[in-house]
């Protein structure tokens, strides 16, 4: 019996590569009888489906793909609390009661019962609603509702995303090669904060061909906020499907030993479209701000990215002045980049790109909340903290200061 993968993976492991059991159509007939049972458990407790998911007539591959199933269908369907009165209320007035009485666990039935009554009386219910309350809100408690339209081919393409989204929530590194719609692709990737360093293959005097490639820090290569990190990688993987070509691959650790996890057929992937996300908000109202604020300066929302040897920098926003030469050098301008996560490492990189690509004049406004160390540990250069809203002000002081450009200033 080989021993199970870390994470609930299905699969094995072939020397130091890492090979999903991926669901195919051979699936469809046990994932079917899955949706029957469902279907058949709507307004019964998650407990009863659970068990009826159990039964000998179901007979999926792994007790890792059984409890997969059970984990996707969960999170899709979730369940409904039936209860007569909010099983918070419920729980806060039956505990202070207990307390109240010195009786923090009766053991009794008539001092059970007195503490029953004191809380219904509270709560204005019988005692029997108060306990079939308690404890209705815990997940194998809750009811299950019906799935909808989903057919079992839907399920297993989502059965196949989830399966590739946990082994990508393992890794310390993911390097996506892409072909077509690559840009918007690497935009995702930016608007969801990813550390990622992108470069391209065209030749540098040649025209776009669309082939990128993206190498982007794992979950676990971050000693902070890797699950938050984790989430808005795995939400990457719905664009993916996009591109006409794509070839992922990862290093995944397991336990104490990384292993080689290769991705290259799209169709494991469900696409989604891009959806709203908090920095796109976050840039817009920036953006609203600037214009309001700083009418000697033009904004340029996304910029053409800038190439830097085999790498390319993508500002997310250029500040030109008005009264510079039409077109402005790269020098003149000012360029912003809103960063999610990071490392002081990935904004000294970032730096040090820009000023390659003759572009000194960068500030990052930098996101508080998803840092891996302290602001006070980074290189000089301007940098603009946040939490939920840039602060123009702070970006114009570095703008349009007093004395020329500092560019050893730390706006905080």
């Amino acid at each position: 019996m080989r021993p199970a993968i870390p994470g609930g993976i299905p699969g094995v492991i072939v020397g130091d590569e890492l090979v999903p059991r991926v669901f195919t159509a051979g699936d469809l007939p046990w994932i079917d009888a899955v949706l029957t049972e469902v279907r058949a458990a709507v307004g019964r407790p998650w407990l009863e489906l659970r068990q009826r998911l159990r039964a000998p007539a179901i007979a999926p591959p792994s007790a890792e793909a059984r409890a997969l199933v059970e984990d996707v269908i969960r999170r899709r369907l979730r369940g409904t609390i039936s209860a007569a009165v909010d099983p918070r209320r419920a729980r806060a007035a039956l505990f202070s009661a207990a307390a109240r009485a010195g009786l923090p666990a009766p053991t009794d039935a008539p001092a059970r019962a007195a503490l029953l009554a004191e809380a219904s009386g509270a709560l204005g219910v019988a005692p029997g609603a108060v306990i079939s309350s308690l404890f209705a809100d815990l997940p194998d408690a809750r009811l299950v509702v019906a799935p909808g339209d989903q057919d079992a081919i839907a399920l297993l393409a989502e059965l196949n995303h989830e399966l590739v989204s946990r082994v990508v929530r393992r890794a310390t590194a993911v390097r996506i090669r892409l072909r077509g719609n690559s840009r918007a692709i690497v935009l995702g990737a930016r608007r969801r904060g990813l550390i990622c360093e992108v470069r391209t293959t065209a030749p540098p005097d040649g025209l776009d061909d669309g082939r990128r490639e993206l190498v982007v820090s794992g979950p676990l290569a971050l000693f902070r906020h890797t699950r938050v990190y984790g989430g808005a990688l795995c939400s990457l993987l719905g664009l993916l499907p996009w591109a006409t070509e794509l070839a992922l691959d990862a290093a995944v650790l397991l336990g104490d030993r990384t292993v080689r996890y290769a991705l290259r057929d799209r169709t494991l992937l469900r696409p989604a479209g891009p959806g709203p996300t908090l920095d796109s908000e976050l840039e817009a109202r920036f953006a609203r701000d600037l214009r309001a604020q700083a009418p000697g300066w033009h904004l340029v929302r996304e910029p053409a990215p800038v190439r830097v040897g085999e790498r390319e920098v993508f500002p997310d926003f250029a500040l030109v002045p008005r009264s510079a030469s039409t077109p402005a050098a790269p020098s003149q301008c000012w360029w912003i980049e809103v960063v999610g996560f990071w490392t002081p490492a990935y904004l000294a990189q970032k730096r040090a790109d820009y000023l390659r690509a003759g572009m000194p004049n960068l500030i990052l406004c930098v996101d508080q909340r998803h840092g891996a160390d302290d602001l006070a540990t980074l290189a000089p250069g301007p940098v603009v903290p946040f939490r939920r809203r840039i602060d123009v002000r702070r970006v114009l002081a570095i703008v349009e200061p007093q004395a020329p450009p500092d560019h050893d200033r730390v706006a905080v």
